[in-house]
């Protein structure tokens, strides 16, 4: 009889020797932003919510069409499968003329940049985390995780790209907001 491996055992072993790589999406954002008085958590903290506004966004400002962003506003309510948020993610960025524009940079902060926490617990036990020498990697709600703070952490969309890079070297990045791909510490 061959015994089961202990997979909680061998995670906290490795988080304990720094060789963890923590990926925090918006479940983190929506725990944290939760705000027990309203009983609810911040609109844009979800990833529907987030697009959401943003097609509202360009249909505001007439950069699509009303029954465009209607038929992708019922299709993400209906059925939000990977495919159609992504398609709308690209319509969004698309619209606001992509991601380095003055429109999604301001869009950014004033949707994501605005989420605040109101329960750190979680936030801050990731936060533990990272300084013992872990990476954590964000989906670009790293403002929203760590607040000013610099350390060992990736956002999403580059993660993948550099964390198999060979040479191990300093690659730089302002925040979340300024550059959406930015990557934050050492790998």
């Amino acid at each position: 009889m061959t015994s089961q491996p202990d997979h909680e055992a061998s995670l906290r072993e490795a988080i304990r020797k720094g060789l963890a790589v923590v990926v925090a999406g918006t479940g983190v954002s929506i725990a944290a932003s939760f705000d027990a008085t309203t009983r609810q958590s911040h609109p844009q903290a979800s990833w529907a919510g987030l697009l959401e506004n943003g097609l509202q966004w360009l249909k505001d400002h007439k950069l699509m069409e009303e029954d465009d962003v209607e038929a992708q506003l019922k299709l993400l309510k209906k059925n939000p499968q990977t495919h159609r948020c992504i398609s709308a993610a690209q319509d969004i960025v698309n619209g606001m003329g992509t991601v380095k524009s003055q429109h999604f940079g301001q869009w950014l902060k004033e949707t994501v940049g605005s989420i605040k926490a109101h329960d750190r617990s979680l936030l801050d036990a990731l936060d533990v985390i990272r300084k013992n020498g872990n990476f954590l990697a964000t989906t670009n709600y790293d403002g929203l995780l760590l607040g000013d703070s610099q350390g060992l952490v990736l956002t999403f969309p580059r993660f993948h790209g550099h964390l198999y890079k060979e040479e191990r070297d300093e690659i730089g990045g302002t925040n979340d907001h300024q550059d959406p791909t930015a990557i934050y510490g050492r790998i």
